[in-house]
């Protein structure tokens, strides 16, 4: 079930993909009549719009299959994070750690439960890898019932 903010979000982003489509139809119209060297030009434009596109479709997706906006899911990670979530760990390795984390959500007012990863500062050595060091990653959030969250929070 989607919520009304992910809701006017995804309205936002069709419409900016739709119009990135009619962009992405002249650039090919354009191409097929250009020389070389504007036709290299023209590439580049249709590959910085190929990514745009990828990128809505991948925001969009994601929005579905979460059922939240990005800015509902941003403030709940921030909530989770220093809120007063129960946390009960799935596993560890030396670069993360994977939460469960169980509480009311004042942002979404449900109970909900969060499948969250904690990357460590290790992660700093780890090539390429040292922009994640220190950060949160919500991969799933489940809502449920009172009674289910009581019956975890024991």
């Amino acid at each position: 079930m989607l919520s009304e903010k992910a809701k006017q979000e995804i309205g936002k982003l069709n419409s900016k993909l739709e119009s990135l489509k009619n962009t992405k139809a002249q650039l090919i119209e354009e191409m097929s009549h250009a020389s070389s060297m504007v036709y290299k030009a023209l590439s580049k434009e249709e590959n910085k719009n190929y990514n745009k596109i990828y990128s809505i479709e991948t925001k969009i997706k994601n929005i579905n299959k979460d059922g939240i906006s990005t800015s509902e899911k941003n403030s709940l990670k921030r909530e989770a994070s220093f809120g007063n979530f129960k946390m009960i760990e799935r596993s560890s390795s030396l670069g993360c750690r994977d939460y469960i984390k169980i509480g009311y959500s004042k942002t979404l007012n449900k109970y909900i439960m969060i499948d969250y990863t904690y990357f460590s500062g290790f992660m700093h050595n780890v090539k390429g890898c040292g922009s994640l060091a220190n950060t949160y990653s919500i991969n799933s959030v489940v809502e449920i019932s009172k009674e289910e969250y009581d019956f975890l929070n024991k």
